[in-house]
């Protein structure tokens, strides 16, 4: 048996005339992975790690990957490099991760050489490396799971 990832994902919200909303409106809020790999990072303030890069052989990650929860227990911004084998241009960008909310990414598709004024200009590539920065003031523990 192969390890895996189910995620079960639910959103409630009441709007401004007290209706209480439910998401997802679909029947089947779920997504599989397999070959799953869940670390812990513990990171020092002013610290970065480098938590995902398939050419590292140190780091030991799958090639590419199908799913990607980050989830921490304060803010970090996590930076994303795309430009698959320096093959049409990078692109570099960040999403700040707040605390217990997680983040997630279906797919390590990205596009890479982007344009001025859009970036789906640009040529679809793949995310190459990720790294994880604290600048929170204090040390975050950081939950990475990645899934082919």
């Amino acid at each position: 048996m192969s390890a895996s990832v189910r995620v079960e994902t639910i959103i409630k919200f009441t709007d401004l005339f007290g209706n209480v909303h439910k998401l997802p409106f679909t029947a089947n809020p779920e997504t599989a992975a397999t070959g799953v790999d869940a670390r812990y990072y513990t990171i020092a303030d002013a610290a970065q790690v480098f938590v995902w890069d398939p050419l590292a052989a140190t780091l030991e990650n799958t090639a590419s990957f199908g799913f990607l929860a980050v989830v921490s227990d304060g803010a970090v911004d996590v930076e994303f490099i795309c430009d698959d084998n320096a093959g049409v241009g990078k692109n570099v960008w960040t999403h700040r991760v707040t605390a217990s909310l997680p983040f997630m990414l279906g797919a390590d598709d990205s596009y890479a050489n982007p344009g001025a004024d859009d970036a789906f200009s640009g040529t679809i590539d793949l995310i190459e490396r990720i790294t994880i920065k604290n600048s929170s003031g204090a040390s975050r523990v950081v939950l990475v799971i990645i899934g082919e």
